[in-house]
């Protein structure tokens, strides 16, 4: 687990410190910024968030967080996270192409999944948001066109496995299946934060598996 210090001051969490959170409970880490107090201090894109000041927040919503943090008595709030992160490679065919249908909201979530698919082998479910997609950022659905009707080539989506505990709750849009993929890795480890920030603390603490 990497805990890091972030002040709040008067500034709106977490978005004026470089990134954002997603998601009904739990809360994952969505963007961030290159060189922002978020990214110097050690958070990355698909962490969920465990910790605020030692309280567990593992069920809270993102927007029950940002009042926590808002309302925090520490000034600044620590947070605890793990990291969530999914890297699958998928390979479209001509037939069904990625095998999946996508979301036109934000974040871009996966809407539908041809079952048996090799989306859906892959471990890919409705609900997963899509953070990046051949390391680039998905900010919205036309960051995706490009890749959404390809085949006979690899596609590296990182997942947010949000799908795990939510159905997605806006209409999505069109996109083919797939067929052939390959999971890269889980981020189900334990990160080392750097503290890059001014008067930013990280504490390194081992996450033991068994809270889960």
């Amino acid at each position: 687990m990497t805990y890091s210090k972030m002040p709040l001051r008067t500034l709106k969490w977490p978005k004026h410190f470089g990134f954002d959170i997603v998601g009904q409970g739990p809360c994952f880490v969505l963007h961030v910024e290159r060189g922002s107090i978020a990214y110097n201090s050690g958070l990355q894109c698909g962490d969920q968030i465990l910790e605020l000041d030692d309280q567990d927040v593992t069920n809270m919503s993102a927007e029950a967080l940002k009042t926590l943090a808002k309302h925090s008595r520490s000034q600044p709030p620590t947070l605890g996270v793990v990291s969530r992160i999914l890297h699958v490679d998928v390979v479209g065919n001509k037939s069904v192409g990625l095998g999946m249908v996508v979301s036109d909201s934000k974040p871009v979530h996966v809407w539908t999944v041809e079952n048996n698919g090799p989306a859906h082998v892959m471990g890919i479910r409705p609900g997963d948001v899509i953070a990046e997609v051949n390391t680039n950022p998905v900010y919205s659905v036309d960051d995706l066109k490009p890749y959404l009707g390809s085949y006979s080539r690899r596609v590296t989506l990182s997942i947010i496995p949000l799908g795990k505990y939510a159905q997605p709750s806006v209409p999505a849009k069109t996109d083919p299946p797939e067929t052939n993929g390959k999971q890269v890795s889980e981020g189900s480890r334990v990160k080392r934060a750097k503290d890059l920030h001014d008067k930013v603390l990280i504490v390194l603490v081992s996450f033991i598996s068994s809270l889960f």
